[in-house]
């Protein structure tokens, strides 16, 4: 009983902050960047997963409900599934918009290896045996 009020208070406070969050994004026009629409993007997502997990544990430790039919179960998977794949694009367009990962996922697994990218800029490269040079003659 104590464990199913905690996580019905947890429940409640962690949809209310992510709500709060998405509100204070789409109503305050400096928070229209990229950034802060992946940030609006995770608190869905913590809507999604808390909304797919959380009601049937409170439902379980509050009401006493032991069991959980099939079509409910199936559309708890989903909802966590779909938050699982929002996730994971929040995270793919996070790396694009930063560093253009998207790209070199693309080409090829040997642009994602910085070592191997920064190889095969003739500048880096240079750079670099220059710098390991420096470091063996000092020694």
């Amino acid at each position: 009983m104590v464990v199913g009020g905690a996580i019905l208070i947890a429940y409640v406070l962690a949809i209310f902050a992510n709500i709060v969050n998405i509100l204070f994004i789409i109503y305050d026009k400096r928070l229209h960047k990229p950034m802060y629409l992946l940030i609006c993007n995770l608190a869905l997502v913590d809507i999604l997963y808390t909304s797919s997990a959380s009601p049937t544990m409170i439902g379980v430790l509050l009401a006493g409900v032991k069991t959980v039919s099939y079509v409910p179960c199936i559309i708890q998977m989903f909802v966590f599934n779909v938050g699982a794949v929002m996730e994971m694009l929040g995270v793919v367009l996070t790396l694009e918009e930063r560093h253009g990962l998207v790209i070199a996922a693309i080409l090829g697994p040997s642009l994602v290896n910085p070592f191997v990218y920064c190889l095969r800029t003739k500048e880096i490269k240079y750079k670099l045996f220059n710098r390991f040079k420096r470091v063996g003659a000092s020694r």
